[in-house]
C-alpha cells in the first residue's frame, strides 16, 4: 500500500490531496519512502516462502541469512529504532530455523544453494558430514 502511494505522480497526488483535504508533508513522504525500503526485504522473503507450487523449505535458511544481511546494510544507512527492533526480532524468532536439520538438508540438496549458506570451512565440513550420515 505504501509502495503504491509512492508510485503516484506528484501532480496527481497533489490533486488528490487537495480534493480530500489531507496533505502529506515532505517529512511524512520521507518516512514512507524509508519505511518501504526497510520493509522490502520482508516482502521479498514473504513472497518467496509462501509459494504453494514450489518446494520452499530449502529457502528458509537463505531467507533468514538474507534478512540479517539486508538489515545490517540498512542499519548503516538509517538509524531508527524500527531497524534495531527488526534485527532483534529476526535473531530471536528466525535464527533458530538455521539449526533445524531438515532445513539444512533441504538447502544443501537444492542445486541453487548447496553449501553457500555456510559461513566458514568448519561449517561446510559439518554440513557434508550431516549429509553423508543422514
Amino acid at each position: 500500500m505504501l509502495k503504491s502511494q509512492l508510485k503516484i505522480p506528484s501532480n496527481i497526488l497533489s490533486t488528490l490531496q487537495q480534493n480530500s483535504g489531507i496533505k502529506l508533508t515532505a517529512y511524512e513522504m520521507t518516512i514512507i519512502t524509508e519505511l518501504v525500503k526497510i520493509l522490502e526485504p520482508f516482502e521479498f522473503v514473504t513472497n518467496q516462502i509462501q509459494g504453494e507450487n514450489i518446494v520452499n523449505s530449502s529457502m528458509v535458511i537463505t531467507c533468514v541469512c538474507g534478512l540479517r544481511t539486508n538489515l545490517a546494510i540498512l542499519r548503516e544507512k538509517y538509524t531508527c529504532k524500527l531497524l534495531s527492533t527488526l534485527q532483534t526480532s529476526v535473531v530471536k524468532r528466525l535464527l533458530q530455523y538455521e539449526s533445524v536439520i531438515d532445513f539444512q538438508l533441504a538447502c544443501i540438496l537444492d542445486p541453487r544453494f548447496k553449501l553457500d549458506f555456510c559461513v566458514d570451512a568448519h561449517e561446510k565440513i559439518s554440513m557434508r558430514f550431516l549429509l553423508i550420515t543422514f
